[in-house]
């Protein structure tokens, strides 16, 4: 195993990536922790000493991964590779190792592979004199009473990559959908004849000069024929890279 190329895609989790943990010892005990990065490879995980496990270094595992955009929980098996006690937390960081990791990574579901992603991904701007519009649609309406119904607001693309969308919206757009999440993006690519439709999650959200900017990212498990919608996206994204350089991901 690479550990110094392990180093170079670690993945900090933030608030964008909701990703809870559970380990079970051998002995059947669970605790579940507190996940502060993850890789192809393992994982590193903090717990309060006083509520935690106390594990040895090589000590096999058995970590849950649960979230809510995961489908089922992910099962994986890990050893301990390390254990770093912090006395100003009064906790204990584990890294932990899965096993047979490389098989690992063909079986998890996209939502989490997408964070071992260890290629470079770009994102484009459209032409100024092609700007791509977009319907901004809430998934589940009827669980938002207070919306009008049907409810669909309107943006334009501020760039795109094959995993994700840069929309700016109005500011009364940001205060009808700021409890909101999860929304469909209805959006034509130029030099295309379909309408994509792709269930997205909003990831940030930022004031740009008298607009908001939301940064959304695909999901690729609820939204129908998404390979055949995202290689719309893929043609795209290099064309554009063809016309102008483009800036990394």
């Amino acid at each position: 195993m690479d550990r110094e190329g392990r180093k170079s895609y670690r993945v900090p989790l933030g608030d964008e990536y909701s990703l809870d943990v559970v380990v079970k010892t051998a002995s059947g005990e669970t605790f579940p922790g507190e996940l502060l990065d993850i890789t192809a490879e393992g994982a590193g995980t903090r717990f309060k000493r006083e509520v935690g496990p106390t594990l040895a270094v090589g000590e096999p595992t058995t970590l849950t991964f649960t979230s809510a955009r995961l489908r089922n929980p992910i099962k994986v098996c890990a050893k301990v590779r390390s254990r770093t006690e912090s006395g100003s937390f009064r906790s204990y960081r584990y890294g932990f190792e899965f096993d047979e990791w490389q098989e690992l990574q063909r079986r998890l579901s996209g939502e989490i592979h997408r964070l071992f992603n260890q290629r470079s991904l770009y994102r484009v701007e459209p032409d100024p004199a092609e700007p791509v519009d977009v319907q901004i649609r809430v998934v589940a309406p009827e669980s938002f009473p207070d919306l009008p119904q049907p409810f669909e607001v309107n943006g334009r693309v501020k760039n795109i990559s094959p995993v994700g969308i840069a929309i700016l919206v109005d500011h009364e757009v940001e205060t009808k959908l700021a409890a909101i999440d999860q929304v469909i993006t209805a959006f034509q690519l130029p030099a295309s004849d379909r309408m994509l439709e792709i269930v997205s999650w909003i990831r940030n959200r930022r004031l740009q000069d008298d607009r908001v900017c939301y940064g959304l990212e695909f999901d690729e498990d609820r939204s129908k024929d998404f390979g055949k919608q995202n290689s719309e996206i893929v043609k795209y994204v290099r064309r554009r890279q063809l016309e102008e350089p483009p800036s990394e991901l």
